[in-house]
């Protein structure tokens, strides 16, 4: 029985030196929002909007790649002979080696499926021989060699 009153004892102890520190959490945390909201109500830093520059400046260079591309691929789907093919294919390859990638919102996928439908409509009609093709193959080795996560490598090879 002289066990059990020692019990409660130190768990009283317990439970009142939880809620202290608990209180003493509480106000520690409720007093840092306000903190955080007065320095979120300031100017923006000189790195966020250094930040924001490069970040437009980025958005600029892809809008302006992406309507390149897009212009190089109304080119090619204008073609009417295999030389202006191998012209836009070039162009192409060309462009994509410069920016050492596509544009942001065009993948390779979609770009292999819209001249295919060129390569077949053209193949149709007796067109899109060799050098057509060497290009386009031209074209899919630059984008898989820009876009490969082992590029160190594969260059020193």
């Amino acid at each position: 029985r002289a066990h059990a009153p020692t019990m409660s004892a130190s768990r009283r102890d317990m439970i009142q030196g939880l809620s202290v520190s608990s209180a003493a959490l509480l106000l520690g945390v409720s007093s840092s929002p306000a903190v955080a909201r007065d320095e979120y109500l300031k100017d923006p830093t000189p790195a966020f909007l250094e930040s924001e520059e490069r970040s437009k400046k980025f958005q600029a260079k892809q809008k302006a790649m992406k309507k390149a591309m897009n212009s190089l691929l109304d080119e090619l789907n204008a073609g009417v002979d295999d030389n202006d093919m191998v012209e836009a294919l070039r162009k192409m390859t060309i462009l994509v080696q410069k920016e050492q990638d596509l544009p942001a919102g065009m993948n390779k996928e979609s770009l292999i499926k819209t001249i295919r439908l060129k390569k077949t409509a053209m193949a149709s009609k007796g067109m899109w021989l060799t050098p057509v093709e060497i290009e386009y193959k031209n074209l899919i080795q630059s984008i898989t060699i820009v876009q490969s996560p082992n590029r160190e490598k594969e260059q020193s090879l």
